[in-house]
């Protein structure tokens, strides 16, 4: 026990809080009061009988969640972009073959447009449009 507990306060303690965030707090705030939504969505996926899909978006909102109160590069960033690439493959997986395919497609394209104009916006260092981008 004493061997798990040192290997999770290494993880803990890897990242140095004290790190410039990417982005200013106030606009992080924007996203990590926005991730909040993902446990409605996760509860009424759970409801309509999708349980999987359900708790994995509700984990899904505790990890944006613990990222956004401080974005910086490190292990929550990794850890946060890996698990929402893990819910557009679940969720990708569900929707094969019905017929709201082709709306889930255009929704996921579109969202691909945002999250790339996000990183422009990031560039320019408008971080206004970048946050409503992303």
């Amino acid at each position: 026990m004493n061997i798990i507990n040192n290997i999770l306060k290494d993880i803990i303690h890897s990242e140095v809080i004290s790190d410039k965030p990417i982005m200013p707090i106030k606009h992080a705030q924007v996203i990590f009061y926005l991730s909040f939504l993902g446990f409605l969505t996760g509860l009424m996926g759970i409801y309509c009988g999708k349980k999987l899909l359900g708790f994995s978006v509700i984990i899904g909102a505790l990890i944006s969640i613990n990222y956004w109160r401080f974005p910086n590069y490190g292990q929550r960033r990794t850890v946060d972009m890996l698990y929402m690439q893990y819910l557009v493959f679940i969720h990708s997986f569900y929707i094969w073959n019905t017929p709201m395919m082709p709306i889930f497609c255009l929704f996921m394209f579109i969202g691909l447009i945002f999250y790339f104009m996000s990183w422009f916006y990031y560039e320019k260092n408008a971080l206004l449009e970048l946050t409503i981008c992303h």
